[in-house]
Order: structure tokens, then sequence, then C-alpha cells
């Protein structure tokens, strides 16, 4: 139980960080046109 307290707030930061970078990613996505205009 205490290890699960513990990593609460670290995984509420991950998940903070990689829906807001998988948001940028996609929207990239909708908008290139081509491999480069991703990169």
């Amino acid at each position: 139980m205490n290890h699960f307290l513990f990593q609460l707030p670290i995984l509420y930061i991950m998940f903070e960080v990689l829906e807001v970078s998988w948001s940028d990613f996609s929207n990239e996505m909708e908008e290139a046109k081509d491999l480069d205009d991703i990169l």
C-alpha cells in the first residue's frame, strides 16, 4: 500500500506529460503531408 501511495504522484505526472506530448504528436500527424513535416 505504501508503495502505491509513493508512486501515485509520479504516475500522475507521467500521465500528464505523455498525454500532452501525444496530443501534440497527433496534431502534427494530421497536418503533415510527408515524413519531413513530422520530423
